[in-house]
């Protein structure tokens, strides 16, 4: 049975996966200066001598416990944003496994259907296709594998940040 799905050009998987790479990559570099930046607010609070003036310090006190909030809200939505990146990765890698599975399937088709061929230059051209169908294999393979590698260091770049936050999730 023929699958709905459209056939894909390497290039444009390639630039997929690509696409993919620079996305998580900013995206974590945008969690890790919300981490930095709450952390710089955190030491800065314990550091900061709140005994001038009541007014004054209550005023340094609540501006800095507000650029603390602002750290943490900037975190959780990049963290978010990052966390949407590694759903997509996933869908891809999703993606990619399926199509996979379609060239394994169309290598066993082929394969049965030369079995019954007696013409060399049929066989030959059976054989080219064979070698197309078995280099996208290898290709398909080698791509899973690298959204799949992206992702899980992402993914443990992402838990590393939180763990600095003390937010374990």
């Amino acid at each position: 049975m023929k699958s709905e799905r459209r056939a894909m050009r390497q290039t444009d998987m390639r630039d997929r996966i690509d696409e993919s790479e620079q996305s998580m990559s900013e995206a974590e570099d945008f969690v890790e200066e919300a981490v930095d930046d709450g952390q710089t607010v955190e030491r800065t609070l314990d550091a900061v001598d709140l005994s001038t003036t009541e007014d004054a310090a209550q005023e340094v006190e609540q501006h800095l416990e507000g650029a603390r909030d602002a750290a943490e809200g900037a975190f959780d939505e990049r963290d978010e944003q990052l966390e949407r990146l590694h759903d997509e990765s996933r869908d891809v890698e999703e993606d990619i496994g399926e199509r996979e599975e379609i060239a394994e399937s169309n290598e066993r088709v082929v394969t049965d259907g030369q079995d019954q061929l007696r013409v060399r230059e049929v066989l030959d051209r059976i054989d080219r296709s064979l070698d197309a169908i078995r280099t996208e294999i290898s290709f398909l393979k080698e791509s899973e594998e690298r959204i799949r590698a992206l992702r899980e260091a992402s993914d443990d770049r992402q838990t590393l940040l939180r763990s600095r936050i003390g937010r374990g999730e």
